[in-house]
């Protein structure tokens, strides 16, 4: 049976916050605060406040949307950690920029079967407002290459790239060591080096000389009888591109950041 994918949207302004900086020390054209970073290699952090509770984080990658003068991002990541609400995750997660300001949610796509296990792990989200300055977007591999499935199959190079790191380490899939029905339920095993808060992280791939999101890296399952971890992430589907497809058109149906909303250096930042 196949997928229906729900969505919830919303128009909201640019909110403004107290301390939603990263701990990165890596400067970006973004943030004079030098606290940002991280998007120079596609990668964000979506947090959400609890508040008493503290905040929760979750690391995604940003999509390319081939959308000319943009006013959006589009955001592919992992589900779990985030509300189980889509109209909770709109009002209290956020992609922040700098110390004080934030991109704000719009609109979120999730299955409908959502989190009855690893297939169902990921979340597309639609963020009001445009990252500028040094900004890498990537693609999302081409679910209708007929050699895109053999590569999933075998054990394809592929990278992991890890925030506030410029390299990774080369690493490979590993579906062999996944039982079949698992493999076309959409989970992807490789031995790309993660751990703890990676999830959410793209699993990229090179085809003809382009960088490609094949899926995303979710966590790690404890095998018993080898005593080891065995690195789990989930590759995109038809399912997942027809909802990044389907955020993209919303986006380009929100209405411009009023230039008022937005003082500063960060009027700049939104397009103002």
């Amino acid at each position: 049976m196949g997928y229906r994918v729900r969505k919830r949207f919303a128009i909201s302004a640019m909110v403004a916050l107290v301390g939603a900086g990263s701990s990165s020390n890596a400067q970006n054209a973004n943030d004079p605060s030098g606290r940002y970073s991280g998007v120079d290699i596609g990668l964000v952090e979506i947090r959400c406040d609890y508040g008493e509770r503290g905040r929760g984080r979750r690391r995604g990658v940003l999509i390319a949307t081939a959308t000319a003068d943009a006013e959006f991002e589009v955001v592919l990541t992992a589900d779990h950690g985030f509300p189980g609400s889509d109209e909770q995750l709109r009002q209290i997660c956020f992609l922040p920029v700098g110390e004080e300001m934030a991109l704000p949610i719009a609109a979120v796509w999730r299955p409908d079967r959502f989190r009855s296990g690893y297939s169902d792990d990921w979340a597309v989200l639609l963020l009001r407002g445009q990252l500028m300055g040094t900004v890498s977007r990537h693609p999302l591999a081409p679910v209708e290459r007929p050699d895109l499935k053999e590569m999933i199959s075998n054990d394809s190079a592929v990278r992991l790239p890890l925030r506030f790191a410029p390299t990774e380490r080369p690493c490979e899939l590993t579906q062999d060591r996944l039982l079949q029905e698992q493999v076309e339920s959409g989970l992807l095993a490789h031995n790309c080096e993660a751990w703890r808060g990676h999830s959410g992280s793209p699993i990229l791939i090179e085809l003809d000389g382009q960088t490609y999101v094949l899926g995303l890296h979710l966590g790690s399952r404890w095998l018993f009888d080898t005593s080891e971890a065995l690195p789990l992430g989930r590759y995109v589907d038809r399912q997942i591109a027809d909802a990044v497809s389907a955020a993209i058109e919303a986006g380009r149906s929100l209405e411009p950041v009023p230039e008022e909303s937005s003082p500063g250096w960060l009027r700049r930042l939104f397009g103002g």
